[in-house]
Order: C-alpha cells, then sequence, then structure tokens
C-alpha cells in the first residue's frame, strides 16, 4: 500500500518544508498509517547527517574548498567524487 503524500515525509523528517507543508503534513500524518510508518523508517537519518562533520565529508575525497551555493550542490560536490 502506498500514500500520495508519502514522498513529502522524507523532506519532513529533514524539517526541510516550509511551514504551511509541514503543518499539512504533520494533520496528514496523524491519520496516515502508512506516513506514520515512513517517519519512523526515516528517523535516524537526521541524527546521522548531524554527526558529520566538515573533516568528515572531505574524508570523502571532495577536494573543493567552496561548495556551490545550495545543499543540493555541496552533495553532489562530494557525493560525484567518492569512490563507487
Amino acid at each position: 500500500m502506498t500514500c500520495d503524500m508519502q514522498t513529502w515525509v522524507g523532506a519532513y523528517v529533514l524539517d526541510a518544508l516550509e511551514p504551511d507543508e509541514t503543518e499539512a503534513l504533520r494533520t496528514h500524518i496523524a491519520g496516515c498509517s502508512i506516513c506514520q510508518d515512513e517517519v519512523v523508517s526515516l528517523s535516524w537519518i537526521p541524527a546521522l547527517l548531524r554527526s558529520v562533520d566538515l573533516e568528515g565529508i572531505e574524508s570523502l575525497g571532495c577536494t573543493r574548498r567552496r561548495a556551490p551555493a545550495g545543499r543540493a550542490a555541496r552533495w553532489r560536490c562530494c557525493s560525484a567524487q567518492r569512490p563507487r
């Protein structure tokens, strides 16, 4: 079973939604067991992200001193150079 709102849960867990989107999703989650389960399954990610510091990111092999603007661009900078 899936829910149309389930794709927003990741952004919700990362606190990356606008305040009105957060409130709407919070209201939805209160009545949706699928999204409640998704919140639980993703709840470990924010703590993991908080545990990574600049040195940890640099150890991935990112040689740029200044990352491009924006979170996604910063991630691409490091992940593109990461050995697979």
